[in-house]
């Protein structure tokens, strides 16, 4: 029987040809790959922005500082999940429903009076302990200076991504990614100038983070108060299906920070900061498998939620489909030229003493890839209100990981952290796929799958041959690369016509004709 052209998910990417449920918020396929391309600009900053505090901290400041800026921003990972107890999910998940903006504004800055709360509980207790708090994120006491300044960079952070998730929420990407994108320029350009022309050190690296920060933080705050107007009544009762939704997640992202962070802490206290640098060093490197699905589970998420709301069920599951072919498109090549390359690029961005070997970049970063492919599939779990599936995984797979690091890390060093967060991420991921495919069954492209490996691979044969020593050497090694891949993805139709049009189109969207 011939399909409609709704059935078929519509080829021009349309996710709505109008509107997606009563919300005022407009979600079009145009915009939603517009959106996406943005998002892709902005998380390429943000990595830039990671690669270049390595440097700038590990070659100026040495591998135990940098150890200790890990340490910092992987802490803050858990925190923003615990002191804002999910409700920037929330937000995400109910806003872009609302239309009223005294409505919208008393459910964003109610949400924002507990969160400041929780920050201020969490500050209180923590400076009474502080050289416990300096133990347990260091392994060393003594780095109470640090410490203090942490605090004041958890409540800057926390308020600015949650004041963020109002843009996010009422899908206006691109005042979202400028303003990112701006903040992230500044941060590196104030934090290089500290740490190089003066001797703050890390401490200046750090206030340079407050600094920048704080000052959007405080833009977002008046912007956001013009268009909601002042509130002056705070109204508590209306946040319980927020908080009914976001609570049940805490312990479930709790176990998760487990799974993907607590390593670093194992690694600190066993093998000290040092290697604990070079595993962060690692990490970051790792990330760019992460630079496309970032962007896409960005605008994919509030999407998501509107075609849930408004039944178009097979819409969903043909975006989800095309999200997953789009990420794999990247990720793949990403990987085999992220194994020949990663231990040059620490090299160059770090120094002599952060030895890294290819096989834990590699490990690093197909557990990145699993976690990030699980932000897509797991979603019609949440949106079938199912979240107590997540923390049932979650516990055991943070049992796994935690114990398998304590056992194994002592023996095998660095390269059991990566090997343990791997071997985790598969096994929930394979669970989380199969329940989520029972809710929401979306078509997985195999062939195209296949035919990304076979020209990854034949990429990896042409740049095994051409030399990459620093800078100059790894960029050129990386065009040719990406030229190769995507020259032999058209060959054999990986890449359809049809898509490069979809991406035209939303180059179009982006850069308008006056």
């Amino acid at each position: 029987m011939k399909r409609s052209r709704s059935d078929r998910g519509d080829s021009s990417n349309r996710v709505s040809a109008a509107t997606v449920g009563a919300g005022p918020v407009r979600i079009t396929g145009r915009k939603i790959t517009s959106d996406t391309l943005i998002r892709v600009l902005t998380n390429a900053l943000l990595y830039l922005r990671n690669l270049v505090f390595l440097p700038v901290i590990a070659k100026g400041l040495g591998s135990e500082a940098y150890g200790v800026w890990g340490q910092m921003i992987g802490t803050l990972g858990l925190l923003t999940t615990l002191l804002t107890l999910n409700l920037s999910t929330a937000c995400v998940r109910y806003l872009p429903i609302k239309t009223e903006k005294r409505e919208i504004g008393s459910a964003l800055f109610s949400s924002l009076a507990i969160i400041w709360a929780a920050v201020g509980l969490f500050v209180l207790i923590g400076w009474f302990f502080r050289t416990k708090v300096s133990f347990l994120m260091f392994g060393a006491p003594g780095l109470v200076s640090y410490v203090w300044i942490f605090f004041v960079l958890v409540l800057v952070r926390i308020t600015g991504g949650f004041l963020r998730n109002y843009y996010r929420s009422r899908n206006r990407i691109k005042t979202y990614s400028v303003a990112e994108g701006v903040e992230v320029i500044l941060e590196v350009t104030a934090a290089a100038l500290l740490v190089t022309r003066t001797s703050m050190g890390l401490s200046g690296a750090l206030w340079a983070l407050i600094a920048v920060e704080g000052a959007f933080m405080v833009g977002m705050l008046v912007a956001i108060l013009r268009e909601v107007g002042f509130i002056y009544r705070l109204d508590f009762r209306g946040l319980r299906s927020y908080l009914s939704f976001s609570l049940p997640l805490i312990p479930n992202s709790l176990l998760m920070w487990v799974v993907d962070l607590s390593d670093r802490y194992v690694i600190t206290h066993i093998l000290g900061l040092g290697q604990a640098a070079a595993y962060v060093a690692a990490y970051q490197v790792g990330r760019a498998v992460s630079l496309f699905m970032g962007p896409i589970v960005f605008g994919y998420r509030p999407a998501a939620s509107s075609l849930w709301d408004s039944g178009d069920r097979a819409r969903l599951a043909s975006y989800m489909g095309r999200a997953l072919r789009y990420y794999l498109l990247f990720l793949v090549p990403s990987l085999f030229g992220m194994f020949y390359l990663a231990p040059e690029a620490i090299r160059v961005l770090a120094n002599e003493d952060m030895v890294v070997s290819p096989a834990l970049v590699l490990l690093v970063g197909i557990g990145i890839a699993f976690a990030r492919v699980n932000e897509i599939t797991s979603y019609p779990i949440s949106l079938a209100g199912r979240n107590r599936i997540f923390l049932i995984l979650s516990f055991f797979a943070a049992a796994f990981n935690l114990g398998f690091n304590v056992w194994l890390i002592p023996k095998w060093g660095i390269l059991a952290a990566a090997t343990s967060t791997l071997l985790t991420y598969a096994l929930r991921n394979t669970v989380v796929l199969v329940i989520s495919y029972r809710i929401l069954p979306f078509q997985f492209d195999g062939p195209f799958f296949l035919k990304a490996v076979l020209c990854s691979g034949a990429m990896y044969g042409v740049i095994r041959f051409l030399p990459a020593r620093g800078i100059g050497g790894l960029l050129s090694v990386g065009v040719v690369g990406a030229a190769v891949y995507f020259v032999l993805m058209i060959l054999v139709r990986g890449v359809s016509r049809e898509e490069w049009r979809i991406v035209r189109t939303a180059l179009g969207a982006l850069f308008p004709r006056r």
